[in-house]
């Protein structure tokens, strides 16, 4: 199977998910900027989002602690969780950044409930025109 590119849709531009890294088990999950020691300020709520009893990843994966780094900040909201989600679910099937193809991309906004319903964000066609100025080479993370 073949990794997909996955961009999460944000207000402030799109923003692919580069890696994610399984951690022991007795850390906190962090979200990251690719291949920096800076943890984003939304990484309590992805702890959260990961582990038992809160979280929705660690019932998927089997696995309570991640690393995973963005090309791009994100600081606010919850618009990332379906793209996280569905990274992790690559990832469970031991998909690596190696298998991605770069062809495939995934481009997502979208919160995620505790039993794993999928709910609308506001701002869509905002996030829908930066992943457009992306597609058309005009965005600055590119």
């Amino acid at each position: 199977m073949i990794s997909p590119i996955i961009w999460i849709a944000t207000t402030a531009g799109p923003v692919e998910i580069v890696s994610i890294t399984r951690e022991d088990p007795g850390i906190r999950s962090v979200l990251c900027v690719q291949d920096s020691f800076e943890e984003l300020p939304i990484s309590s709520l992805y702890d959260s989002f990961v582990k038992r009893p809160t979280g929705i990843i660690e019932k998927i994966t089997g696995h309570p602690s991640y690393r995973t780094d963005l090309s791009a900040p994100i600081t606010q909201g919850s618009s990332w969780q379906l793209g996280i989600t569905i990274a992790h679910l690559f990832h469970s099937k031991e998909l690596t950044k190696k298998s991605k193809h770069e062809e495939l991309a995934i481009f997502c906004t979208g919160s995620v409930t505790a039993s794993g319903e999928v709910v609308a964000v506001n701002r869509i066609q905002e996030k829908w025109n930066s992943f457009n100025k992306l597609l058309a080479g005009n965005d600055a993370r590119s």
